[in-house]
């Protein structure tokens, strides 16, 4: 099983998986935080997804060898996020507009992440 991060700058990310992520980030898009979402058993860290928040939309990233994946939600779309903590699990649930995804964190950082998400809706209504 991996081990979660947290990513507080994108530099933070490896270098394969900066370049990837950047070619998705539209021109005046600005990565926030993103975390590792446990998406397998027993998958290595470097192939682990993740959850990433950015001043306009949450995308679930994957960057695997042979192919890359990737979902969002528009910030203004997302109707409800929220953080299940539960005796083992963790839980980060989000839906919008007809569509709804669960995805499990190992430690807090879902919980950081919900907050952080929340802020960013919140100050982009204030915008």
């Amino acid at each position: 099983m991996i081990a979660a991060n947290e990513y507080n700058a994108l530099s933070d990310l490896e270098s394969k998986r900066q370049e990837a992520l950047k070619s998705l980030l539209y021109d005046d898009e600005e990565f926030i935080y993103a975390i590792d979402i446990n998406d397998a058993f027993l998958m290595k860290k470097a192939r682990a997804s993740k959850l990433v928040l950015t001043n306009q939309r949450v995308i679930e990233f994957k960057r695997g060898f042979i192919k890359e994946t990737s979902k969002d939600f528009l910030l203004d779309e997302i109707a409800s996020i929220e953080h299940k903590k539960g005796y083992v699990k963790r839980k980060i649930s989000l839906e919008g507009h007809g569509a709804s995804s669960e995805y499990q964190t190992l430690q807090d950082f879902g919980r950081k992440f919900v907050t952080a998400v929340r802020k960013e809706k919140n100050h982009n209504k204030k915008s």
